[in-house]
């Protein structure tokens, strides 16, 4: 393999290898605009110039690959900053300067660079200036500023390469060139807003995020996107208990891509309706629910689920948890009603419909099991040798008065029930409970129906892990306390064991997840801590359940 020196420092690469990418593995960073490791190479910006020793130009780092051993290469020389002062300069000369008033400011490429490389005076008035259109509604989530633009064809290249929708494209010539929209089009892919993220100023902005919040302001948080069975890797920007946006995260050291119906899925958490406190139905009537203490909620159920185990047996009281749970929640449910109440009553509600509808799976990122851990939900109580009876059992139950209480764990039970008999069937039995208690961090019809309803945080206010569709087991991460009373189920089902005087220790994600791992085969050699840096890997369970293989789950760190 050919070696090559840059700024003194020698590496060994792959052939083919560019410039860009080998100085990147020695930690050197070369200013760039057009280039993107996911897109192809464009070399247009010339900001990546550096000097290649017996090479008669200045070479572009982006589009020069190493071929041959004993290339030598500076990236910091006189020439150097010279060409990259002036690239700045030129991209600045019609430039409106408007970073007062632009979504991108602090976070912006252009302002970086120009500090860092530049900053030359402007030798052009505003008047002298050529103009373009500004804010211009080019889509359902997207604002063009055609000003504001670089024509470094990321956008572009994205559009026509990755969402395979080549609506966007350059018109005129010098330096009225101009990105624009394909006439009688819209950019209206479902994967519109990584346009955003990839463009390195501000000509394209998000509607949602517009005018919304300072970037210097917000906080940043990993975690994982909960609307499909992908479980892309996400940050959550916020601030004072506000989502304001949902950034791509990395996995394997690359940001990934997110769907737009993803990545807008955090406003059901900024819902101002939301619930703040337990609510508690009257004796006369479940329509008439009213905030509670959580001591009276919990000491409700309680009293509830001991009055019915006592008079009716154990398998009166049934559970029903989804897909939306964490693997923690999970086991804990599990354990907590096997164990604790000894009901075998539980049920897993793991359909295809989530709480956002992204569309029909299209061979790029969206999937048809829009919830983030069916994977988990189905292999944990099967491992656990607790195989989950079938929602329409459960229904059955209640309908013949079997069943008496249930305790739902899900973030809108009905509402991801088809509508049609389904549905009506699952109402009606839900209304034949004695005691219906629902857990959840929304105010829904499922919720209109309790005797008591245990206001949960949502995925953006508590911790724990989901299980992706190939098997990634990834932490989410509590962006801020949840709002009012509302507590992480974990914490809502140590209450409610507490109050039944049941022995568990289920509060804490941690924990809970370390006895995961030592009780579900598939998850043992994975390690709570080790996921804050990236992701665990399911191991093949043992059908048998004998020996496990002897190379653990490794957790990947990005």
């Amino acid at each position: 393999m050919p070696k090559v020196t840059i700024d003194g420092r020698e590496i060994e690469v792959e052939p083919g290898t560019t410039i860009i990418q080998a100085a990147a593995r020695l930690g050197v960073k070369i200013p760039h605009y057009c280039w993107h490791p996911r897109l192809s190479v464009a070399g247009n910006c010339r900001m990546c110039l550096v000097e290649v020793e017996k090479a008669p130009k200045l070479m572009t780092a982006c589009s020069t690959p190493i071929e041959r051993d004993g290339m030598v290469v500076h990236t910091r020389s006189a020439k150097v900053k010279e060409a990259q002062g002036t690239v700045l300069e030129f991209l600045l000369l019609n430039h409106p300067l408007d970073c007062p008033i632009c979504d991108k400011a602090g976070e912006c490429r252009l302002q970086d660079l120009y500090f860092e490389h530049s900053r030359r005076d402007s030798r052009l008035g505003p008047d002298e200036k050529v103009h373009k259109p500004k804010n211009v509604d080019i889509g359902d989530h997207i604002v063009l500023d055609v000003e504001r633009c670089i024509l470094c064809t990321r956008c572009v290249r994205f559009m026509r390469e990755f969402a395979k929708d080549p609506v966007l494209g350059i018109i005129e010539r010098g330096d009225h060139s101009e990105i624009t929209i394909f006439p009688a089009r819209r950019l209206s892919s479902r994967y519109s807003l990584n346009t955003t993220d990839i463009c390195p100023v501000g000509a394209l902005t998000s509607k949602e995020f517009r005018f919304a919040q300072r970037v210097w302001f917000l906080k940043h948080t990993r975690s994982v996107c909960p609307h499909c069975s992908a479980g892309c890797p996400v940050i959550l920007d916020h601030n004072r208990g506000q989502i304001y946006r949902m950034m791509p995260g990395e996995r394997d050291g690359l940001a990934v891509w997110l769907c737009d119906p993803g990545r807008l899925g955090y406003t059901c958490v900024n819902d101002e309706k939301r619930p703040v406190a337990p609510l508690l139905a009257p004796p006369e009537g479940r329509a008439d629910q009213v905030s509670t203490t959580w001591a009276e909620a919990l000491a409700a159920v309680s009293a509830g689920f001991q009055e019915h185990l006592g008079k009716a047996g154990p398998n009166s009281v049934a559970g029903i948890f989804s897909n939306w749970c964490t693997n923690e929640e999970v086991f804990a449910f599990t354990r907590l009603m096997t164990r604790g109440i000894g009901t075998a009553s539980v049920a897993c509600h793991k359909p295809l419909r989530g709480l956002v509808d992204s569309g029909a799976p299209d061979g790029i990122l969206i999937r048809e099991d829009k919830n983030p851990n069916t994977r988990g939900a189905s292999e944990i109580p099967t491992l656990m040798k607790k195989e989950p009876k079938a929602l329409t059992d459960i229904f059955d139950g209640l309908m013949s008065g079997k069943i008496k209480a249930l305790w739902v764990v899900d973030p809108d039970l009905l509402g991801r029930i088809p509508e049609g008999k389904e549905r009506k069937r699952a109402q009606d039995a839900l209304k034949k409970a004695k005691l219906l208690v629902v857990q959840s961090p929304f105010v829904n019809a499922t919720s209109r129906l309790a005797d008591v309803h245990l206001v949960s945080a949502p995925w953006t206010e508590k911790e724990g892990t989901f299980t992706n569709v190939e098997g990634l087991v990834q932490k989410i991460n509590r962006a801020h306390g949840p709002r009012g009373e509302a507590l992480p189920d974990l914490a809502i089902f140590q209450r409610l064991a507490d109050a039944m005087q049941i022995n568990v220790d289920v509060a804490e994600p941690a924990h809970v997840f370390g006895e995961l791992a030592t009780a579900v085969a598939s998850f043992r050699g994975i390690k709570y801590k080790d996921l804050d840096r990236g992701h665990g890997k399911l191991r093949a369970p043992d059908p048998a359940g004998g020996k496990q293989p002897e190379k653990d789950g490794d957790t990947k760190t990005p």
